[in-house]
């Protein structure tokens, strides 16, 4: 995954991935917690010319979007979310009930 056209936007909850050529790397790159998926507006908010996909302010800032929120990162290391409290993208998930 090398250019944002690769990714399309299917639904609010579902994205879409074109790869150039089968890559057995490609699944396991998606479900680290580094690359991430980004709320585009903030990090566009944060461009340069130098720096036209704002990596360097993405390094030591967060532009998460969704139901949780990074509480710590270290890269290589150790990372800790937890569920958002208000503003969730999505609902939380429901838990079936138990019969007694």
């Amino acid at each position: 995954m090398t250019d944002a056209s690769q990714f399309k936007v299917i639904d609010p909850a579902t994205f879409e991935v074109t790869l150039p050529k089968p890559d057995k790397l490609a699944l396991p790159n998606l479900a680290t917690v580094y690359p991430i998926i980004i709320n585009s507006k903030v990090a566009k908010a944060h461009v340069t010319e130098d720096d036209p996909w704002a990596q360097a302010w993405l390094k030591e800032n967060t532009a998460g979007s969704g139901a949780y929120i990074i509480e710590t990162f270290s890269p290589a290391n150790r990372s800790s979310s937890s569920a958002m409290k208000t503003g969730s993208a999505a609902p939380a998930p429901s838990r079936p009930s138990s019969s007694a």
